[in-house]
């Protein structure tokens, strides 16, 4: 919870970075900041996203799970 926090904030934060930097440079330079930006939030979606459904490859849950001995007994 920590941290989707700590993202909304960093995005409220580079809001008003952005309508500062539009005021002084101009668009030109902000649209290519933006650029990398709209990168840098794919990422973390993604990685938010697979830390949820914390997949990794594994198609089951039981990786944990104890082994059982099969003893051949009936």
């Amino acid at each position: 919870m920590i941290f989707l926090i700590t993202i909304a904030g960093l995005f409220g934060l580079w809001l008003l970075i952005d309508t500062y930097l539009i005021n002084r440079w101009g668009k030109d330079l902000v649209n290519s900041i933006n650029k990398i930006y709209d990168g840098l939030k794919a990422f973390i979606a993604v990685y938010v996203i697979d830390s949820i459904t914390n997949t990794n490859g594994n198609d089951s849950d039981d990786d944990d799970a104890p082994e059982v001995e099969d003893r051949g007994e009936a």
